[in-house]
């Protein structure tokens, strides 16, 4: 089972978990009982994640000037949170409910992004090797191998895509050439050229 099976299971063990933890304390404690042991776990969840939020703020301040295509200045941040988890490892074991669809590993994620960001701008060098760094950290997270395909049929080497295509069908990851080229058509004219 890949991993992005795993997790897709794990959600729904937890949310049907939860729905029948709800019924059942429901059913045996009564109304205020039960309200009172929701509140104690959402408590504990809500300071759980403050203490994640203020360990991932250099991270998700990177993301969101990604996401609104300021690229130079997402990288910086990325690479300023890389520093950060070099000084003080444990920011990145932040939470006990930290898990993600494709990977556990906010330093994967930051050399992921700093790749992508890369491509957007057309420093396919670069974004090799910050992808490349992203599978050290984490061989079965599959997103840096999507961006690598898109490199490699951006650059014209078929037999690199299709390797890397059949790395993402191995890990579970569902992509398409059409998505790969639907993604390419979006970039820039001048990146691509």
């Amino acid at each position: 089972m890949t991993r992005i099976q795993q997790s897709k299971l794990f959600i729904t063990v937890v949310v049907v978990a939860s729905v029948v933890f709800v019924g059942v304390s429901f059913y045996y404690l009564g109304l205020v009982k039960s309200l009172l042991g929701i509140l104690l776990i959402q408590a504990f969840i809500i300071f759980n994640n403050r203490k994640q939020k203020k360990n991932m703020q250099t991270f998700m301040v990177a993301r969101k000037l990604y996401d609104k295509g300021r690229y130079e200045e997402a990288i910086t941040m990325f690479l300023k949170y890389l520093k950060e988890v070099k000084e003080e490892p444990d920011k990145e074991k932040t939470t006990l409910l930290n898990f993600g669809m494709y990977t556990q590993s906010s330093v994967a994620m930051s050399y992921n992004n700093i790749g992508a960001s890369c491509i957007e701008m057309g420093y396919f060098q670069k974004a090799v090797e910050s992808l490349e760094r992203a599978i050290e950290v984490d061989s079965d997270y599959a997103i840096p191998y999507y961006n690598l395909a898109i490199i490699a049929m951006i650059r014209g080497e078929d037999e690199l895509v299709n390797r890397y295509m059949s790395k993402l069908d191995a890990l579970g990851y569902a992509a398409t050439i059409d998505q790969i080229t639907q993604k390419i058509e979006l970039l820039p004219e001048e990146v691509i050229e």
